[in-house]
């Protein structure tokens, strides 16, 4: 007798409410799933990890709330219609290419359906009741087909092919939307959704912030990773209390003056040198400013003179007088490079560097790296910090 088959007798003979078989590695057409069968009294299901071909046999289950069917090859959906109680439903991980057999699940309020081929939303449109929907990374190009679905509250589509916004427009009650990792060139299309309140749109196409006017409700507000030139038109926003703008082309801190309720401000990674316009941020906890050396620390002293503690992560002031030519490993020239008269490295700095874990895996640069100990291997460092951004090549023999 299986492990499996112990299980279900169990499941059955306690009446249990809850059974997980996940990677319990039985089929459809197997003894096993015959005997799941007669589990009628079950409310939550866990049957993920294993080799589904059809899902044609669960009808029986009338009771339950909670299916999971994350990672089991499914390619169609179809065969759940008769769970009529189903609350939650996880489908992610599959091979699902069309969204079709879940039109009677009108009581549904999850469904996670990332990790899948889904090309086009289509099919939802009778599930009014939910309120979760996870639709990240598939191969969604447009956000047509959510219209009816008006009682979402959190809404992921990150990790798509998505251009542009729209669509959106009946989700009043959308407070989490996360659209980040597409190929989105514009935020508008968002004016409508006034209860948002954390929109997470990084690592896309980006070059203006504009539409966000509307969301006087914002609390978080992620935008890193994007072509954004200026901080602009966050004006409205006066209740957002974390804002990421990191790795876009920002030069000027501007246009931050009235958040007032930022407690979070990430601006790493842009093209910053000087700290301007924060006086007024007095409820700050974190700035991140690493990428570009500041001049003008002390522009932060209105904040630390509030005696509220500030996480304060920055690239510090260094001058080496010859830098626009890097140091060639393995050359004359690195010995005449080190050879500068260099201030000691702060050890906040140092610490900071600690915090970069992308140096031990790009590598391209930390094979350079790798050879150099102690003072050398820092002040090599320092170079690529200040031009890690712009990824300036390094000679050819330095690799």
């Amino acid at each position: 007798m299986s492990s499996t088959i112990k299980k279900i007798e169990k499941c059955i003979s306690k009446q249990s409410k809850r059974l997980n078989l996940c990677d319990s590695d039985f089929s459809i057409d197997s003894p096993e799933f015959q005997l799941l069968k007669q589990c009628t009294h079950l409310t939550e299901l866990y049957l993920g990890n294993n080799d589904w071909e059809r899902l044609d046999g669960l009808e029986t289950l009338t009771e339950l709330r909670h299916l999971c069917l994350g990672n089991s090859w499914l390619e169609s959906v179809e065969g759940l219609g008769g769970l009529k109680k189903l609350k939650r439903l996880d489908l992610f991980g599959n091979s699902i290419q069309k969204l079709r057999g879940l039109e009677s699940l009108t009581g549904l309020r999850e469904l996670d359906l990332s990790s899948n081929n889904i090309h086009r939303i289509e099919g939802l449109d009778k599930l009014e009741a939910l309120t979760k929907l996870n639709l990240s990374q598939n191969r969604i190009q447009e956000t047509k087909g959510l219209d009816k679905l008006t009682s979402l509250t959190h809404l992921d589509l990150r990790f798509n092919k998505i251009s542009e916004i729209k669509g959106l427009e009946n989700l009043a009650k959308l407070k989490r939307l996360d659209l980040s990792d597409n190929r989105i060139l514009s935020i508008r299309g968002l004016e409508s959704l006034t209860a948002l309140r954390e929109l997470n749109i990084r690592s896309n196409g980006i070059q203006k912030i504009e539409g966000l006017e509307n969301l006087k409700g914002l609390r978080e507000l992620y935008l890193g990773d994007n072509l954004i030139q200026k901080a602009e038109g966050l004006e409205t926003l006066k209740k957002l209390e974390r804002l990421d703008l990191s790795g876009n082309r920002i030069q000027k801190v501007e246009g931050l003056e009235q958040l007032h309720a930022l407690t979070y401000l990430n601006l790493d990674f842009n093209k910053i040198n000087r700290l301007e316009g924060l006086e007024n941020l007095r409820k700050l906890e974190a700035l991140k400013v690493k990428g570009e050396a500041i001049v003008n620390i002390e522009a932060i002293d209105p904040i630390l003179n509030t005696g509220q503690p500030l996480d304060f992560q920055h690239t510090t002031s260094r001058v080496l007088e010859n830098e626009s030519t890097p140091p060639h490993h393995g050359s004359q020239d690195i010995n005449a490079f080190f050879e500068l008269d260099c201030p000691k490295l702060r050890d906040e700095y140092l610490r900071t560097i600690a915090q970069w874990p992308e140096f031990s895996y790009d590598r391209y640069y930390w094979q350079v790296v790798k050879s150099f100990t102690g003072e050398v291997k820092r002040l090599y460092m320092d170079w690529l910090i200040r031009n890690y951004r712009e990824r300036k090549p390094l000679p050819e023999e330095s690799v």
